[in-house]
Parts: structure tokens; C-alpha cells; sequence
């Protein structure tokens, strides 16, 4: 894909995860693109934050039946979201501007 296709579409990143007993739990972060064909930088209103390689892999255009749900976002990123395991040292994680990771 031509990441300059892109170039100002708005971008839905949909975190799914079991919350409370509810393993369908659902958050949303809405994500203005900008592109100038090498790199995908998304705009959260906070700054923006380079897209990585993984996040491109699973870019997928928002079906028509769901556009409404996801606020008219043209694409969407979904990620799992799971319980760190016990005993996990916070220190370790990695902080960039979206998310932690080990």
C-alpha cells in the first residue's frame, strides 16, 4: 500500500481486552494520518507518533456496517490487550507516547 493514501484519512487504533470479567471490552483512540509515503506519523491531538512496521501489518479499511461505531474512522488498528503476567517489574517497560511494552 501507498502509505500517501492515507495522507489525512482518520485512523481508529481499537484496544480489545478482557476488563472486570468482560472479554470483549472495547476503548478507542482516533488518530489523524499524515504520510509522505515512507513513514505514517498519527496525530492523537498530544503529538504525533510514528507508526511502527507491526501496527502497518495489521491496518485494515473499517467496514461500511461498522463505520458508525467507529466514530466515521476510515481504517483501524486493532490490538489485543492482555493482564500483565504476575510479577511483571513495571520499572521495565518501555514509555513511548502510546503505550508500554516489555
Amino acid at each position: 500500500m501507498d502509505l500517501r493514501e492515507l495522507d489525512g484519512s482518520t485512523i481508529a487504533l481499537v484496544f480489545i481486552g478482557d476488563v472486570d470479567g468482560n472479554p470483549d471490552a472495547l476503548h478507542m483512540n482516533l488518530a489523524s494520518a499524515q504520510s509522505d509515503g515512507v513513514e505514517l506519523i498519527l496525530d492523537f491531538g498530544v503529538g504525533p507518533f510514528d507508526a511502527q512496521p507491526d501496527m502497518l501489518e495489521r491496518l485494515s479499511p473499517v467496514p461500511p456496517d461498522i463505520r458508525n461505531s467507529l466514530q466515521d474512522a476510515e481504517w483501524f488498528i486493532p490490538f489485543e490487550v492482555a493482564p500483565l503476567p504476575p510479577g511483571t517489574d513495571l520499572a521495565m517497560l518501555v514509555v513511548d507516547r502510546l503505550r508500554r511494552s516489555v
